[in-house]
């Protein structure tokens, strides 16, 4: 619930800070999703402060997308749209890398929404 309704950067990734250990793909997926819609409306250099967070999480999003088997292409969709919003798609490359390994492991599951948000996403961030 701390991750949906942080209204600030600071809150969001205060909750990282303090829970990113026991973060699991459904705890990504809204953390990433809150980034997105917070970082859009927020300081364009809100990145410098929160850089060793924003590296953390983009390590264990990284991990969780190569190695759960959990992960589901909602999840994964949201992630991707959550890290183009960001503003910082350009340094996450392991996220993104990852994201595509997942998400083609998982093609068949996606819906069309899905598959919508994921496109427009690795579009967004100049992923290819």
């Amino acid at each position: 619930a701390n991750i949906k309704n942080a209204r600030t950067l600071d809150s969001l990734f205060g909750t990282v800070t303090a829970h990113l250990g026991r973060f699991n793909h459904i705890h990504l997926s809204a953390c990433w999703n809150t980034l997105g819609r917070l970082a859009a409306g927020a300081d364009p250099l809100w990145f410098q402060r929160h850089a060793k967070e924003l590296e953390s999480l983009a390590q264990t999003t990284a991990e969780v997308a190569e190695t759960s088997a959990e992960v589901r292409a909602r999840e994964l969709a949201n992630i991707a749209h959550g890290a183009a919003k960001s503003g910082r798609a350009a340094g996450l490359g392991a996220v993104w890398a990852a994201l595509a390994d997942a998400i083609e492991r998982r093609i068949g599951d996606c819906n069309a929404q899905e598959l919508a948000n994921v496109a427009w996403a690795f579009a967004r961030a100049e992923h290819r």
